[in-house]
């Protein structure tokens, strides 16, 4: 929850028009969330 408002309180300082979306590691373990299966398909590796 930390990190969602920390996101937040640093988005609205860039542009309103961003919406942040937080993930935990779980959510990569399963592909229940469709935003999670996007980011898996055709998201950039970053680290």
């Amino acid at each position: 929850m930390k990190m969602k408002i920390y996101s937040w309180k640093h988005t609205i300082d860039v542009d309103s028009r961003i919406e942040p979306i937080s993930f935990t590691p779980e959510d990569f373990k399963n592909n229940e969330d469709p935003m999670v299966y996007e980011v898996k398909k055709a998201g950039i590796k970053a680290a």
